[in-house]
């Protein structure tokens, strides 16, 4: 793996200078349309036959590729994978991520398939018995291990977004799309397994007592519990898990947390009685236990650090998310509580009784204190300071932002992105519609202009000019402005792409438009446009743009757990960029347009090798001790075979929590 190391002083500067803008693909990217056929979409990638080929587009490599024929049966498609049959009946497992095919070696009769958004799930029936045939599409691998048992039902196999669980005869197994491999867990008696996120588990019995198996899919590693109590049940969240423990005592119990991250279970200190009253909530990144007698406070538990906190008994939950909580103590006080930092409660006053909680929104919290808004950041641990809302204003929350938005004369709009914890503003005018979802707000004013407000940059962008009565429509990190023109906002790229101007409007089918695509259908010209949101320089986890984020942690299990795309010229030799800090916009090089977006003191990694003919390269780095809660900007810096320096576009962010 490469090493992390210093750009030379005053380079950065030169880069600024020399730097030529790497050439960009066009955004917009057609194949043949064939009206017979679906139009299947996933979160990163667009599916369809065109009578001639199996044809997928992917977000990150701005294309359409062939994956496979025409006639082909679609097995499932997820975010980044597709799985399908070939007339043949060979099987072939897609990845969107890494634009390619891998054939399962499968070639008897299937029993189960099961596709999910980073995985698929194949088993097979031959002579020698049944094998499992588990895919990966961050890996674009399969990997096989035989079964003992004889038959599998749905009681056997447990599948979720990253993991896939089966209980054989004597053993769990676990497959995580992050390592794309099988891993055993001998247990002598299990329950179904659970599967949801980054977590499998069964109940078990192991080492004389009943526990719990619990696999992790971000480290790709089996971990048993301490005694679970025999009324106890196991609940799974994403990347956590909850049961309790016995004792001290034959009345007692003690609240266990697991973290996928950590692969560890946490035992709460505290101590209660197993019969009290409690509640039980969960979200992707927490835990939080409320007991109805409110004697020994209230428990938290989050996925990073990993560890329990308790709060005052006379708090209460006022609201959750997937990522942060807000206790309120039913006077003048709030606590605020991340799942993915610092593991402790924040305080914060309220200006009066009375806040009410808005959402649930996944990456942040927001609380209405009278006139005020009081937003919580899970990534930075910390509230923000407190927001005026006018008697003439809204409120607009999302996944990642949330806008105060002014449909006075004045016109003035408040946006806030859970990444900077910040409020911005800007003057549009009056505001006559809100669109928003995941990373984007999209604000329409009274003549029309649409202003986009987006989370990387923390700013709002516009107006540009949809038309009236243009439709504004959002999904998580693009925006389709569809009117007298049809053009796309990438909230990765910052920037708005327009269909090509000789492309007749409106579209015969579509507008279409999943998490990170979106295409439509040019009737006149039987062609099908696809739109991918993602940046040349993609950070595989890229909280809070998606729910998956990269952790600091001991000498790993796995070779790598930082990964980088970047889609660059073929044959260009490639450095890695990284800085905290980003310029937005980036710095203009000379003599043409290039932005150098990661400032301050920029660290370099490489030589990392030249491009190939694919046009993409796949970066994996340790991320071994270093400081929690680190945001960092990457950029690929390239040199061309003529010894030109390029820079790509864009700067993709990356929390390292």
């Amino acid at each position: 793996m490469q090493r992390l190391r210093q750009l030379a002083p005053g380079l950065a500067a030169g880069l600024a200078l020399l730097a030529w803008a790497a050439p960009a693909p066009a955004q917009w990217s057609p194949a043949a349309y064939n009206p017979a056929a679906p139009i299947l979409t996933g979160g990163f990638q667009v599916v369809h036959d065109d009578g001639g080929d199996l044809l997928a587009f992917s977000a990150f490599a701005q294309g359409w590729n062939k994956i496979g024929p025409s006639g082909s049966t679609i097995l499932g498609v997820g975010d980044w994978t597709t799985l399908f049959r070939t007339p043949s009946g060979q099987v072939l497992g897609y990845s969107a991520r890494l634009d390619r095919t891998m054939p399962a070696p499968a070639a008897g009769p299937l029993v189960l398939v099961a596709v999910e958004d980073d995985v698929a799930l194949v088993i097979e029936q031959t002579a020698a018995g049944l094998v499992a045939h588990g895919y990966s599409a961050q890996t674009g691998t399969w990997a096989s291990t035989p079964l003992a048992v004889a038959a599998v039902g749905a009681g056997n196999v447990a599948t979720s977004r990253f993991v896939l669980g089966i209980r054989d005869a004597g053993n769990l197994l676990g497959f995580a799309a992050r390592r794309g491999a099988w891993v055993a867990q001998p247990v002598a008696n299990s329950a179904p397994p659970s599967a949801d996120g980054n977590v499998l588990a069964a109940d078990v019995s192991a080492a004389g007592a009943p526990r719990v198996a619990a696999f992790s899919g971000a480290l790709g590693a089996w971990t048993l519990s301490p005694p679970r109590h025999a009324a106890s049940v196991t609940t799974l969240d994403h990347n956590v898990l909850h049961f309790t423990t016995p004792g001290p005592g034959v009345a007692n119990v003690r609240d266990v947390g697991y973290s996928a991250y950590t692969g560890a279970f946490v035992t709460n200190p505290v101590v209660r009685l197993a019969m009290a009253p409690v509640t039980l909530s969960t979200g992707d990144n927490l835990l939080y236990v409320e007991e109805g007698a409110a004697v020994n406070g209230q428990q938290a538990f989050g996925a990073r650090p990993g560890l329990w906190a308790t709060a005052a008994p006379a708090f209460g939950l006022l609201g959750m998310g997937e990522d942060s909580l807000v206790l309120h103590d039913g006077g003048g006080q709030l606590r605020g509580f991340s799942g993915l930092s610092q593991g402790v409660f924040v305080p914060q006053v309220l200006a009066v009784a009375g806040p009410v909680y808005m959402g649930p929104a996944d990456h942040l919290s927001a609380v209405l204190d009278g006139s005020d808004l009081r937003m919580f950041s899970p990534a930075q641990s910390a509230w923000a300071p407190p927001a005026p809302v006018a008697t003439t204003a809204s409120i607009v929350i999302d996944d990642a932002v949330a806008a105060i938005v002014d449909s006075s004369a004045l016109g003035v709009q408040l946006g806030y992105a859970t990444r900077h914890n910040t409020w911005v503003s800007a003057a549009t005018g009056p505001i006559v519609s809100t669109n928003s979802a995941g990373s984007v707000i999209a604000l329409q004013d009274a003549g029309g202009g649409v202003w986009l407000f987006e989370e990387g940059c923390n700013r709002f962008d516009g107006p540009h000019l949809a038309g009236a009565g243009a439709s504004v429509s959002s999904s998580r990190n693009l925006t389709v402005l569809n009117g007298g023109s049809l053009s796309c906002f990438s909230v990765q790229r910052e920037s708005v792409d327009p269909v090509p101007a000789a492309v007749p409007l409106p579209p015969a089918v579509g507008p279409l438009q999943d998490e990170n695509v979106a295409c439509f259908v040019d009737a006149g010209a039987a062609e099908l446009w696809a739109f991918g949101s993602t940046a040349p320089i993609h950070a595989r986890n890229q909280w809070p743009r998606g729910t998956e984020f990269q952790t600091f942690g001991p000498a790993p299990v796995f070779a790598a757990d930082f990964f980088v795309s970047m889609r660059t010229p073929a044959a260009v030799q490639n450095w890695l960029l990284w800085s905290l800090l980003h310029a937005c916009p980036g710095f203009a090089a000379l003599p043409a347009p290039s932005p150098l977006a990661c400032v301050g003191a920029p660290t370099f990694v490489g030589p990392l090798g030249a491009t190939p003919a694919s046009g993409s390269v796949e970066l994996g780095f340790n991320l071994v001790g270093g400081p929690a809660n680190l945001q960092v900007w990457l950029q690929g810096l390239q040199l061309d075979p003529a010894g030109t320096p390029l820079l790509t576009a864009g700067c993709a962010p990356a929390w390292i929590f």
